[in-house]
């Protein structure tokens, strides 16, 4: 056993060598080898024998990799081991928050549900947090959550209600308060919204990244909730989702991948069914493909939503294909 103990330290250590050398290739070999025989003997590494960064990045690289993944997530959760991306959405989160498309949130992978009295306030109190980055000054929160109280009363209403968020959430650490500032612990919480936003503002996001925020986006922000909060956050989102839907698909498109565009355009408008644009490529990718019937109707799904929603028809530039594709 203590030769198995000893090949199991020997070989993460080995992974971390190439690492820091910056061969991933060659970094799986003994990442692999190393934790099969962690999961086989159930083998915990020692605390004081690893600084908590090196075996982040380790574990996260056997998640990316999907390496002994259920074993590597009862290490993380051991070690109370903090990410180093928000992006690794197989990390097992104590917390995680979905706002795109739905409201649900998860404790420990279980979903969270609400006595027979729901917490409105608490459950108020997290989203405006999401809908402000995961971070707001007290004074804005009270102004917008309690806008007819004053003084005192209104920060002990933000402090009662803080405690019983922490409580409904079962972690203390979730959320924290310091210089009048309430914001998410990175380690505890992940919310799908805040991560999308931040590899919108990424100004090298690769191909892969953007195609898994865009996996992410499954909806409008809090659907259903009107607060001005709400609505400004939903906009940037939306028109984030449109940027980075509209620059992967015409990728697709210039690489001759016109049924994997399609599907993008597809998926983008299930997200967002008023926005025109992608209608439109989708008629130009079904015309490349030979699948004229099916970009016709596209064009009349097209007229239905605008006509539905917004009480308007397509575009000229639009309609100007659809006949094009009528006469062909």
């Amino acid at each position: 056993m203590i030769n198995k103990i000893n090949e199991y330290q020997y070989l993460l250590i080995e992974a971390h060598s190439w690492l820091k050398e910056g061969n991933m290739e060659k970094a799986l070999i003994p990442l692999r080898a190393g934790l099969r025989i962690g999961h086989e003997n159930n083998f915990i590494l020692p605390d004081y024998q690893w600084d908590p960064s090196v075996l982040s990045h380790l574990l996260a690289l056997a998640l990316q990799s999907g390496i002994e993944v259920i074993y590597v997530q009862s290490l993380i959760r051991h070690h109370h081991i903090k990410a180093e991306s928000h992006e690794l959405e197989s990390w097992p989160w104590p917390i995680r928050v979905f706002t795109l498309g739905r409201f649900e949130v998860l404790l420990d992978r279980v979903p969270l549900h609400f006595a027979r009295k729901t917490q409105h306030k608490p459950l108020e109190l997290l989203k405006c947090l999401c809908a402000y980055g995961g971070q707001a000054s007290q004074s804005r929160l009270i102004d917008d959550l309690w806008p007819d109280s004053n003084g005192d009363a209104a920060e002990q209403a933000l402090r009662t209600t803080l405690h019983r968020l922490r409580k409904l959430l079962n972690h203390e650490q979730s959320i924290r308060m310091k210089d009048r500032y309430l914001s998410f612990d990175p380690g505890f919480v992940w919310v799908d919204s805040l991560v999308f936003n931040r590899v919108a503002h990424l100004p090298d996001a690769t191909p892969i990244s953007i195609q898994q925020a865009l996996d992410w986006y499954r909806g409008c922000f809090l659907e259903g909730e009107s607060a001005c909060w709400v609505l400004n956050f939903r906009d940037r989102l939306r028109a984030h989702y449109v940027d980075m839907a509209e620059q992967f698909g015409t990728l697709l498109e210039q690489n001759g991948k016109w049924q994997d565009a399609a599907a993008c355009y597809l998926k983008a408008i299930e997200a967002e069914p008023v926005a025109e644009l992608f209608y439109h490529r989708l008629m130009i990718c079904y015309a490349r493909l030979s699948r004229r019937t099916e970009a016709l109707f596209t064009y009349q799904r097209l007229r239905h939503a605008l006509r539905s929603h917004l009480g308007i028809g397509p575009s000229q530039e639009t309609s100007l294909l659809y006949q094009k594709l009528i006469a062909a």
